[in-house]
């Protein structure tokens, strides 16, 4: 089936995504908070 197949790259593509963004931000906001807390 085709369309199944298709289906399933997409969804194991915004798996990729997704996890990449999740994995990304949390440090992103870990180093924010540290500039933070020097600047005070």
């Amino acid at each position: 089936m085709p369309a199944d197949n298709i289906i399933h790259y997409i969804l194991y593509g915004l798996i990729l995504v997704g996890t990449y963004f999740i994995l990304k931000s949390p440090k992103d906001k870990k180093d924010d908070k540290k500039k933070k807390n020097e600047r005070e």
